[in-house]
C-alpha cells in the first residue's frame, strides 16, 4: 500500500503530503482493519471486507487531480464509496462514520476544519458541477 502511494501519488502530492505518505497508509489500513473488525459476514453476508478493497481504495485516490481537490475529502469520499456504499441501516452507516472520525481526528485533527463539509455528509463528486443556485442540484458533466 505505501509503495503504490509512493510510486504513483509522489508528483500530484502537496509537499506536506510527501511526508505523510506512510501517516496515509497507516491511516488507511486503520481503517481497514477497525471495519474488518465491526463488520462481519455474521452481520450481514456482504459484509466481507479484503485486501481487494484495500486495493480499490488506493486505485481510487490516483484518479483525482488534488491541485482542485483536498486530499483528505478524496480520502475521505473514496473509503465511503468503497465500504461505505455497502453498509446496510443507519446504525451501520453511524459506526463506519465514527471510525473514519476517529482516524481523521487521530492523524488530521488540524486538517479536519478543511474537509469539515464532507465528514459532515456532504457528497463529493468529481463529475458534477452545481446547476443553477440551489447547491443540491448536479448536472453530470
Amino acid at each position: 500500500l505505501y509503495q503504490t502511494l509512493t510510486q504513483f501519488e509522489e508528483p500530484l502530492l502537496e509537499p506536506e503530503w510527501l511526508q505523510q505518505t506512510n501517516v496515509l497508509a497507516g491511516a488507511m489500513l486503520e481503517v481497514f482493519q477497525q471495519l474488518r473488525h465491526s463488520f462481519t459476514r455474521d452481520d450481514h453476508a456482504h459484509y466481507s471486507f479484503t485486501a481487494r478493497d484495500l486495493t480499490l481504495w488506493t486505485q481510487g485516490l490516483l484518479l483525482y487531480n488534488l491541485d482542485s481537490v483536498p486530499l483528505l475529502a478524496v480520502w475521505l469520499h473514496e473509503a465511503r464509496r468503497v465500504f461505505g456504499d455497502r453498509l446496510v441501516g443507519a446504525t451501520d452507516k453511524q459506526k463506519f462514520k465514527l471510525i473514519i472520525v476517529k482516524v481523521l481526528k487521530k492523524h488530521w485533527a488540524s486538517h479536519l476544519d478543511s474537509i469539515a463539509e464532507f465528514v459532515n455528509g456532504f457528497v463529493f463528486s468529481a463529475v458534477a458541477t452545481p446547476l443553477a443556485r440551489n447547491p443540491q442540484t448536479r448536472r453530470v458533466v
